[in-house]
């Protein structure tokens, strides 16, 4: 079980920027399509890949670029040697196997992958048409885990390699070396972690904040259990729901024994619907009963027309979790895991292999039916496209056989005068697929699917199982092996939350702390300033706006000035799955409230668990916030040197504060509004500056064979390269900069040991490039990293002047 406050952090993740990728995949069923966007590639950009593959190269040029490329590691290596046998043919194109003999002779015997380099590798790669000549120059790259398995298995020989091809095996085998600072930073500092750290029990990942959250998970541990062990607690104290609930949860006996009995009712009322009438009827009992299932999605959000204010936002119930491609074939490594996760928990729900199997087949035909209405991925930062005013009359129209106001009232207590629906193409579409009864089903079988999914960790632990070995086939999550004590610790963080914020806070966290990052926050911000009044590219009425939004900005550090109580008349008992019911019910209520007659309370509070190392900005209310987990080394340290702050919370604090400019942030004002801020010249001028910055990563690799796209990177890399300057900036000032200190605390601060299956996910869905590219790529677009460690061309992490980039 993933021990990260996921189910709490997914009802704010929308519209904001994190400074971590995912973290972990937790209590949260739909935790792989993060920020809910699906990235996919589409058919002319995929063509300009390709171009980029093949982009020819002579035989003399890949002998001059790899003897070059191998002189720190094979000495003695020239370009002549390397020529042997290729006389008179120099001048032709480079095919693949004389590319791979080439680039063996160049680097000679390579090393077996270790920890980080093995993991990530391809360890299936081979091919089946070897030229015997050269089979130990193959093998030897084969075994040093550089090559990246085809779909036929064929190396084909005789085709052309590109010079990207070539670049990549090359950039690999500098990560597999890992001891040369000038061709692969980070690699090179994080070698001895990289190569023998291990990844816990349920986790993805481990290293850098991955273990600053491992040490967070078990003070949070620390606590809970204190608390279970203790006694005479006052009735009704923090300290006795938690003991109270811990207890309730850690009883697998009777949770075991009960199986998915807890929700029996509501999956026979859906199995009993002989249409979308009584479908709809079961889905409004559950949700006034136990607070889950819905024919559609419904709650206040931000009202994108005016951010100060809150609208009735209704949306599909349905989350894709697969690519469109995979569903069409019915193949592919995910598509077969999710298959058998949900088939798993029909089973447990009381289905037999045969009426799951058929259920599964009306939801596939459902779903084909469903993706044709999924927006692209560019769609979701289109405002007109995600959204569209209806009255509630309009949408009882659209869908006349669900009781919609029963479902609202539920919800919100009134009927409000206006609804937005959210992705309104996608929800049109599945209101069409409601009539009819040809797809119904399907759709009961998806209802089914929602209802066992949101309540898997309140029923016996085969539900849970099932999830992780969903999460080791498609994202290598490593094996778990928590205790029961563990699980009940995890399960009372997503519940208890409020709970354990406060007394984590005030076990670990100073206000020392807190008063020395607002101070550091606020020296930011006055170098933000001076960085913007340099800018050659931008216009003096933009500057300035510009600088109002950096004025206007919000910040919440650590923790709140004063603690709420939302759980203050919870009443628990022994009953694990009633306990999370009214803890739900609670909290939905709470949110009602603060949301009541269009207001909006974003902004005012930390949005995220303050046990989770992590931090992010908020367009819609122009608010940054860092939570206290990641106000601590070695992020932070009151102890550390200027240099090694700088590396860790500086850039993040930087990151954060160029998200407010980053492609989606520049899109709003200083009061979270969208709208046009800049001259149009100068926008111009910025979306030049981010085709480049988007060129700069594209195709670049998280791992072998494993690219990651500009495009879908494109917001987070800004924040990360303007995050970086804005710390140099600041340290500049100081008296003697140590920058090899400074760069180095970055470098450790991204280190991520992973899986290949996590990678292959991540370059998929998440916005953020991996670890190694957030410090190769954005340490090579400054000149002081060049100067501090004589890096120049021919260096693997050379960057030409003219192509690095400089925008904030």
């Amino acid at each position: 079980m993933k021990k990260k406050n996921l189910a709490r952090f997914a009802a704010i993740a929308a519209a904001v920027s994190l400074v971590l990728s995912g973290s972990s995949t937790a209590v949260q069923a739909t935790d792989s399509q993060i920020d809910g966007a699906e990235q996919i590639e589409d058919a002319g950009a995929q063509e300009e890949e390709n171009s980029r593959k093949i982009q020819p190269m002579t035989i003399e040029e890949a002998a001059e670029y790899l003897a070059k490329a191998a002189d720190d590691y094979n000495p003695s290596v020239t370009k002549e040697e390397l020529l042997k046998g290729y006389e008179g043919t120099e001048n032709q194109n480079i095919n693949r196997i004389q590319a791979l003999v080439m680039i063996s002779r160049a680097f000679g015997i390579l090393p077996e992958p270790k920890g980080n380099n093995a993991r990530i590798s391809d360890a299936g790669a081979g091919y089946s048409d070897i030229p015997k000549d050269a089979k130990s120059e193959v093998e030897n790259l084969l075994r040093g885990g550089v090559l990246t398995s085809t779909e036929d298995g064929k190396l084909n020989p005789e085709e052309e390699m590109g010079s990207t091809e070539i670049e990549h095996i090359v950039r690999r085998i500098y990560a597999l070396f890992g001891n040369n600072l000038k061709d692969d930073f980070y690699n090179t500092v994080n070698k001895d972690n990289l190569d023998n750290k291990e990844i816990p029990s349920g986790e993805t990942d481990a290293g850098g904040t991955y273990d600053l959250s491992k040490k967070v998970q078990d003070q949070v541990n620390e606590i809970i259990k204190g608390i279970a062990e203790g006694s005479g607690y006052e009735e009704g104290s923090m300290e006795q729901k938690i003991k109270t609930f811990y207890q309730s949860a850690a009883d697998f006996e009777t949770r075991n024994k009960l199986g998915a009995e807890p929700i029996r009712k509501y999956l026979d009322a859906i199995d009993a619907a002989g249409n979308v009438e009584e479908l709809s009827d079961s889905q409004v009992l559950s949700a006034e009963e136990i607070a889950s299932g819905g024919m559609f999605g419904f709650v206040r959000m931000t009202d994108f027309r005016d951010p100060k204010k809150s609208v009735a936002t209704v949306m599909s119930p349905i989350q894709p979790l697969l690519q469109k491609e995979e569903l069409e074939s019915k193949s592919g490594k995910d598509y077969d895991a999710l298959m058998e996760l949900y088939a798993t928990l029909l089973k447990l729900g009381g289905e037999t292999q045969e009426e799951a199997e058929r259920h599964l087949e009306e939801y596939l035909k459902f779903l084909n039916a469903y993706y044709e209405n999924v927006p692209e991925p560019e769609d979701y930062l289109d405002t007109e496209k995600m959204n569209k005013i209806v009255s509630p009359e309009e949408l009882k129209q659209m869908m006349p056989h669900v009781d919609v106001e029963a479902v609202i009232r539920g919800n919100d207590g009134k009927l409000p005068e206006e609804i937005n629906i959210m992705s309104p193409a996608e929800f049109e579409g599945y209101c069409r697929l409601l009539e009819g009864g040809e797809y119904l089903p399907g759709i009961k079988t998806a209802v089914k699917l929602n209802l066992l999914s949101a309540q898997y960790l309140n029923l016996s632990d085969d539900f849970r199982q099932a999830y992780n070995k969903y999460n080791e086939a498609t994202i290598g999550q490593a094996e778990d092996t928590s205790t029961p004590e563990e699980i009940a610790c995890a399960l009372v963080e997503n519940s208890l939350g409020e709970y354990i914020d406060r007394l984590y806070v005030e076990k670990h966290f100073s206000p020392e702390a807190k008063q020395n990052v607002e101070e550091m926050i606020e020296g930011f911000i006055e170098v933000y300033k001076e960085r913007i009044q340099k800018l050659d590219w931008m216009g003096e009425e933009t500057k300035k706006n510009a600088i109002e939004k950096l004025e206007s900005m919000n910040f919440l550090i650590g923790y709140p000035d004063e603690w709420e109580d939302t759980l203050s008349d919870l009443k628990l008992t022994d009953n694990f799955f009633q306990n999370q019911v009214e803890i739900s019910k609670i909290t939905l209520a709470k949110m009602e409230e603060e949301r009541k007659d269009g207001q909006n309370n974003r902004g005012e509070k930390i949005a995220m668990p303050l046990t989770m190392v992590n931090a992010y900005y908020d367009q819609f209310s122009n608010t940054m916030c860092f939570p206290a987990a990641i106000l601590q080394a070695p992020n932070y340290d009151v102890n550390a040197s200027l240099e090694e702050n700088l590396g860790g919370i500086g850039t993040v604090i930087a990151h954060e504060i160029t998200h407010a400019f980053d492609n989606n942030g520049a899109r709003y004002d200083k009061d979270g509004k969208e709208r046009q801020w800049w001259t149009d010249e100068d926008y111009a001028k910025f979306e030049e500056l981010c085709r480049k910055a988007e060129a700069f990563y594209d195709g670049w690799e998280s791992a072998p064979g494993i690219e990651i796209s500009g495009k879908n990177t494109l917001g987070e890399n800004i924040a990360d390269i303007g995050g970086v300057a804005c710390a140099l900036e600041v340290l500049k000032k100081s008296e003697n900069p140590d920058y090899d200190k400074f760069f180095q605390a970055y470098a450790r601060s991204w280190e991520k040991s992973t899986t290949r299956e996590r990678s292959e996910a991540l370059a998929y869905a998440d916005e953020h490039s991996s670890s190694n590219l957030r410090v190769n790529r954005v340490l090579s677009n400054f000149q002081e990293f060049y100067d501090t460690y004589g890096i120049s061309e021919g260096d693997g992490m050379y960057v030409p002047a003219d192509e690095r980039i400089n925008i904030w």
